[in-house]
């Protein structure tokens, strides 16, 4: 028995939507990112998407539309990305880039684990031109998962995290969500002169009622 299209089956029945979070973040790459854009990926680990919420060819279609991709984190997966013009080793807070380099830069849940927001934001838009956009998904701290996990311990953690979606534990860093909400999201956007152009509220992987994740386009202006 095919038990993924029994399961499509079941969930389109009772109207459970079971698209990604990665898959919704692969389609708003597509749109965001535009002929020649010099584009950086923030905490860009070793892939834009996982391959199976987007193919290789599609990103590396994805990329070539860009001028170039930049790529920073300081984790040495970074060595393994097989889509980045440059790698760097930087952090978010502390980019190493002039003012007004890049036309996008994005974040696939990174924005979890930011210290300084403000701080974190603020640097965002100085290597921003005026008029760039900030993409980022990140989870949405007010749901009951995220509840729980904000009093388990870090290593219980890391083992659901890795049973669950079969992530190595050096992928796996500690988590803080100090802007992982729409109202914090505003707030720290409207301190650091950031416009929110969009703000969606999606599953992770199928949901009967509330949200997971915090899907966002910001504007600097």
């Amino acid at each position: 028995m095919d038990w993924y299209r029994v399961k499509r089956r079941v969930a389109q029945a009772i109207r459970l939507d079971l698209t990604h979070n990665q898959e919704r973040y692969a389609a708003a790459l597509s749109d965001a990112v535009r002929p020649g854009y010099k584009w950086l990926d923030v905490g860009c680990g070793h892939s834009i998407v996982p391959d199976w919420a987007m193919s290789l060819e599609e990103q590396e279609r994805l990329v070539h539309r860009a001028g170039f991709l930049v790529g920073v984190d300081v984790d040495d997966g970074i060595a393994r990305h097989r889509l980045l013009t440059y790698r760097v080793k930087a952090i978010g807070g502390q980019l190493p880039f002039k003012d007004g380099t890049f036309d996008l830069v994005t974040a696939n849940m990174v924005i979890e684990h930011v210290v300084d927001p403000v701080n974190f934001l603020k640097d965002i838009s100085r290597v921003l031109r005026p008029g760039g956009h900030f993409l980022f998904v990140t989870p949405n701290r007010i749901t009951p998962m995220l509840a729980v996990s904000r009093v388990v311990p870090e290593m219980i953690k890391k083992r659901v995290v890795h049973f669950l979606e079969g992530r190595d534990f050096a992928d796996i860093f500690p988590t803080l969500y100090r802007m992982n909400g729409p109202r914090e999201i505003r707030t720290y956007s409207d301190r650091t002169g950031f416009i929110v152009e969009q703000l969606q509220l999606i599953g992770s992987n199928g949901h009967l009622t509330g949200w997971d994740l915090c899907l966002g386009l910001s504007a600097y202006s």
